[in-house]
């Protein structure tokens, strides 16, 4: 798994110490030592909404590709 931003996809920094970050998604705000070289954030409850949605997904196609699975969905 790349380590790379959700919303630009660049490169993330990962800080010394916790900062006030807003989730470039859900706009809550929050202390995290996490966000892209851009300055965007995502929050650990937006982040997991995102994999839930994939992982759902694979669950719910019959394919074994995955590329099939995402232009089917």
């Amino acid at each position: 798994m790349k380590n790379e931003c959700l919303i630009c996809m660049a490169p993330l920094v990962y800080l010394d110490t916790d900062e006030m970050m807003e989730c470039a998604i859900c706009h809550k705000k929050e202390n995290s030592k996490t966000r892209c070289v851009n300055g965007h954030y995502v929050c650990n409850a937006c982040h997991m909404a995102g994999l839930d949605a994939i992982i759902a997904l694979c669950l719910a196609s019959t394919s074994n590709d995955c590329k099939i699975a995402w232009e089917n969905r």
